[in-house]
């Protein structure tokens, strides 16, 4: 650990924040090739929330002081992470990574527009508060707000609504060509209408019905 600094405040609700400079220097020479900065705060929406047991609302931490040592290592992880990719010059060549640097960083991808609209549609105008909730359901963490959402997770809300809401019950949510009653097809992803060919394809593929743009992407995210 390199560079190290603290903010904590008190008052009404304690609030610690904490930043980590990392340099990154080269072994023979001894000279500093990169400078990496990673900070992490108790009003992250993961740290700053807790589930209440005896309603499953989400409620403000009463005590944020408990994830001290958590905060501190997540500024480090995060400076490690700004460190290498500046030193090694390699973001390109983590792009498969992306999920586990995510976790590292907190920084995660988001769904496209029209995953997210696809989404709420699925959710046939239900107030925030109950779709929210069930979305945390489905995806074993709190959601606090549409935009909390992770790309990664944007499919299995999808399988989950389309299946009856995830109970593992009915038929499959993706039908084959031919097995769905005429009803029109649709990219798991982002919601367009494909054609049976590609969902075909993309089934034996991919493990799900893509349109043509989400196989690309799939395909690269491999």
């Amino acid at each position: 650990m390199g560079d190290f600094s603290v903010d904590i405040y008190t008052g009404s609700a304690a609030y610690f924040s904490y930043t980590v400079g990392m340099p990154v220097f080269h072994i023979e020479s001894g000279s500093q090739i990169a400078y990496g900065i990673g900070s992490a705060n108790s009003h992250e929406k993961k740290y700053r929330y807790r589930k209440d047991k005896s309603t499953g609302e989400l409620i403000e931490n009463p005590d944020p002081a408990d994830s001290v040592n958590t905060l501190i290592k997540m500024a480090n992880k995060r400076a490690f992470v700004d460190a290498t990719l500046k030193a090694t010059g390699a973001s390109r060549m983590f792009t498969q990574d992306a999920e586990d640097f995510a976790a590292m960083t907190g920084q995660y991808p988001k769904p496209s527009s029209g995953q997210l609209g696809f989404i709420k549609k699925l959710f046939g105008g239900a107030p925030d508060s109950e779709a929210l909730a069930e979305i945390s359901g489905i995806c074993g963490r709190g959601i606090t707000g549409w935009d909390d959402i992770r790309r990664s997770e944007a499919s299995r809300l999808i399988d989950a609504k389309k299946s009856g809401g995830g109970n593992g019950g009915g038929a499959s949510a993706y039908p084959r060509d031919g097995g769905n009653n005429g009803a029109a097809l649709q990219c798991a992803d982002c919601g367009a209408d494909i054609t049976g060919a590609e969902s075909n394809f993309s089934r034996s593929k991919y493990g799900r019905p893509l349109c043509r743009k989400c196989q690309d992407i799939a395909k690269a995210s491999r």
